[in-house]
């Protein structure tokens, strides 16, 4: 089994809703980064697959974004951020990952000021509002390099494409939610 199907199956136990082509996109467009950054990083499933880059920053409070979804799992007894720090267990342990607990949307934050135009990657799937992926896109194009791919999960929803479409007007979905900047 390669490294890209050793981590999809990893990836395809871990509680989330990202499936199998969008998890094949993210390790296919990670490969090769010096450093990625995942906004909203919940369990790791998608933290998983985009740890082929040589480093991945991922930004969370891993407290849920209020939905109705995210509010369920916990409820239930799920604690997202014990599940990622499971699941990324031999990324963590290699240097490769990191975890950066943060509210996004909170103001200012030293991380990112650091970071700035550090990224050559910076995937997007945290809240899934208008005004909060509309923040997490304007922080993104801060945080990329020139010519970096920013990109982000759940176009179905009205919030996300509301923000994407009107922030990024020159996008492509690649793979089924998935949206990439043109």
């Amino acid at each position: 089994m390669n490294d890209k199907q050793s981590r999809k199956q990893r990836a395809q136990q871990v509680h989330g809703w990202m499936g199998g082509g969008e998890l094949d996109w993210l390790y296919e467009n990670a490969v090769g980064k010096r450093l990625v950054i995942e906004l909203g990083s919940w369990c790791g499933k998608s933290s998983i697959m985009l740890a082929v880059a040589d480093e991945l920053i991922c930004v969370d409070t891993w407290q849920g974004d209020g939905s109705d979804k995210h509010n369920e799992a916990i409820g239930s007894g799920l604690n997202p951020r014990k599940e990622w720090e499971r699941n990324l267990k031999p990324e963590i342990d290699a240097g490769k990952v990191a975890p950066y607990v943060c509210d996004l949307y909170s103001g200012e934050d030293i991380l990112f000021e650091l970071l700035e135009g550090c990224a050559d990657m910076v995937f997007i799937d945290a809240a899934h509002d208008r005004d909060s992926v509309a923040t997490d896109i304007r922080t993104a194009r801060r945080l990329l390099k020139p010519g970096g791919l920013l990109c982000g999960h759940d176009y179905q929803f009205e919030g996300v494409n509301e923000a994407v479409n009107a922030l990024v007007p020159k996008h492509e979905n690649p793979v089924k939610s998935i949206w990439v900047q043109a």
